[in-house]
């Protein structure tokens, strides 16, 4: 797993910055991860999803869905990291993300859920 700790808001700086200090940064990130399958020796895969205050969004063939469950990962996924804080909420960057994320958009290998 990579080490991201900021992500962009178009046009209005950051997204999460994992070291501010900023009070208004109050809804916290997480990224979670579960393995899918290892080749030994080879490689691994992963589904990621991103959780916001705990209700988490993920990506699939029919679009952004989320949901408090953690669905994607039937429940429990393998680990979940901190990633920051943000002043956005998630159905605000749900609302920005449908955009890019649209239903039938999903490919395995180019726009998938990492």
């Amino acid at each position: 797993m990579g080490n991201a700790t900021t992500c962009c808001w178009p046009g209005e700086g950051l997204l999460i910055d994992a070291h501010s200090h900023d009070e208004g940064a109050t809804n916290k990130v997480e990224l979670a991860v579960s393995t899918l399958f290892t080749i030994p020796g080879l490689a691994s895969a992963y589904h990621t999803s991103v959780l916001v205050n705990g209700e988490e969004f993920f990506f699939s063939d029919s679009g952004i869905f989320s949901n408090r469950a953690l669905t994607s990962h039937q429940g429990e996924p393998s680990e979940q990291v901190y990633m920051g804080l943000s002043k956005r909420t998630g159905s605000q960057i749900l609302h920005v993300l449908q955009d890019h994320f649209k239903p039938g958009t999903y490919d395995l290998i180019r726009k998938n859920c990492n």
